[in-house]
């Protein structure tokens, strides 16, 4: 009896043990769908260059007939300075610092944006309300592989680019 306890105890430890890791059949592919999600949700990003005194943005989105407004947040755009390793082994540590470029992003979730042509409107305007950027163009969102070309795909995402000018383009 105290032998087929144990093994029952053993069995059960082995089971809960690959849960959720790699090669497992348990929880990798609902894992995989969460991140799919979580990182890659359908909309339109906005970057903005340094040196455009962006305090808010705004699109209008439009297809099939139908158009609505969506703000779009902006943050501080960042890039990575040098970075510098204190060894060259996989355990070594690594530091890296982040400065600002004086450029800003942003994001606009829409959660049933298409794979077909659609026609944006993007405003951008600065603390002051003066507006610094008013362009309308059409463009097709694309499918997004935030896990790489043989994951699951997700989006569709739109990627706008302001350029110092003012004109508009998506990114390739």
């Amino acid at each position: 009896m105290r032998t087929l306890a144990a093994f029952t105890l053993l069995l059960l430890a082995g089971c809960t043990s690959s849960i959720g890791q790699e090669g497992s059949d348990r929880g990798t592919e609902e894992d995989a769908a969460q991140r799919t999600e979580a990182y890659a949700p359908a909309g339109v990003s906005v970057d903005i260059p340094p040196g455009m005194d962006a305090e808010a943005a705004a699109l209008q989105v439009c297809w099939e007939g139908d158009c609505r407004p969506v703000d779009v947040v902006l943050a501080p755009a960042t890039e990575v300075d040098e970075s510098s390793c204190e060894d060259t082994v996989p355990e070594g540590a690594c530091s890296a610092r982040v400065r600002k470029t004086g450029g800003f992003y942003g994001f606009a979730g829409i959660s049933d944006l298409p794979e077909s042509p659609v026609r944006v409107t993007l405003t951008v305007v600065d603390g002051a309300g003066k507006e610094l950027v008013h362009h309308t163009l059409e463009a097709t969102p694309q499918p997004v592989y935030p896990n790489g070309p043989t994951g699951d795909v997700a989006g569709p995402q739109l990627g706008l680019e302001v350029a110092a000018d003012g004109s508009v383009t998506t990114r390739r």
